[in-house]
This record gives structure tokens, sequence and C-alpha cells, in this order.
């Protein structure tokens, strides 16, 4: 589950809890069908939020999954450095690996805002296989701001993504894919 700003009393905001709510759907639906699963919870972005303390977005999200009794804090990886989607990918990558939880039939699904989904999707195919993501979009909080913010996913895709994957795929060699994922 990718994160999201948090509010001054360090929880989730409106955006960052219909992804949260997603994935709890997403999470029963592999229940009942009886595949195992942990959350990945990704996002840094430390702020410090005055009686909250200091807060990641990831300690934001599994705080709200466990105050609804539906997620137990074993089922939860926290990855607390990323500062944009393309650290989300390479960190969680990073984390799954050093605690030997990705392999060859591992499936990732990856969810998001689906006004956010292709930047991320671009972002995690460049250094997870692509036929092993899923997609789960969550809802966009503000459907009247769709056309801005997709028009905003799409500069950022077109500026930025190129410059940030050559400068990780320098810093993390071995995590990003060779001669596969997206083109832009």
């Amino acid at each position: 589950v990718l994160g999201g700003p948090v509010d001054e009393k360090g929880y989730p905001k409106s955006h960052l809890r219909l992804r949260l709510d997603q994935a709890l759907r997403e999470g029963r639906g592999l229940e009942a069908a009886g595949t195992p699963h942990r959350y990945l919870l990704t996002g840094g972005a430390v702020k410090s939020y005055g009686s909250a303390g200091v807060v990641t977005e990831a300690s934001a999200m599994a705080r709200y999954l466990g105050e609804r009794g539906a997620v137990p804090g074993s089922a939860c990886l926290l990855e607390e450095e990323a500062v944009c989607t393309l650290t989300n990918a390479v960190h969680s990558k990073r984390l799954l690996l050093d605690a030997a939880l990705w392999s060859g039939d591992t499936t990732l699904l990856l969810v998001t805002s689906s006004c956010h989904m292709a930047r991320a999707a671009t972002c995690f195919c460049a250094v997870f296989p692509p036929a092993q993501i899923r997609m789960a979009p969550a809802p966009d909080p503000a459907p009247e701001l769709l056309a801005e913010n997709l028009a905003r996913e799409a500069r950022s895709l077109a500026e930025w993504f190129p410059k940030r994957l050559e400068k990780l795929s320098g810093e993390y060699p071995s995590i990003f894919l060779k001669n596969t994922g997206p083109r832009l």
C-alpha cells in the first residue's frame, strides 16, 4: 500500500484511508481464498505532529489498520525510508529481499489511488517483474479533480521519472530489472 499524507494528529488523511480500506477489501478476498499474504506499508515522509510525535506514513497506516482490529501487527511490513513513488518501489524490494519474502512466484498487489496507479505501476515495473504485479486501485477522494490529478501524474512521468530512474538505478543497480519495464 503506497503512503500519503497524514493529518496533524498523525492519522491518514482521506485518500490514504481509501487506499487502506481497498487493501483491507483485497486482504479479505485473499483470506477467503486461503491465500497467505502480508501488508507492505510503504512511505517515509517523516513528520513531527505535536503530541503524536514523529510519524512516518507507514507507521500511521499500520496504526490505522491495527485500530480497526483487521490486521495484526505481525502481518504488516513497514517500509519507512521512501520519499517518492519510485523510492517506494526500490525500498519495498530491498525490504522484501532482506526479509527473504520475495521469490519467483511472489505476487505483489499494488494498492494506490486510481489516478496515481499509472505512475505507481511504471515505478514498480522498473524494479519488480511486471507479470508479478497485480493492481488494485482505490477510489479517488475527489472525483471532481480527476482530470487535474491525471494531468499532474502524466507530467510527473514525463518530466521527473526518467531523471529519478537514472539516478536510483546507479545507486541500487541490483534492485532494478535489466532491459525490462516500461520505457517513456
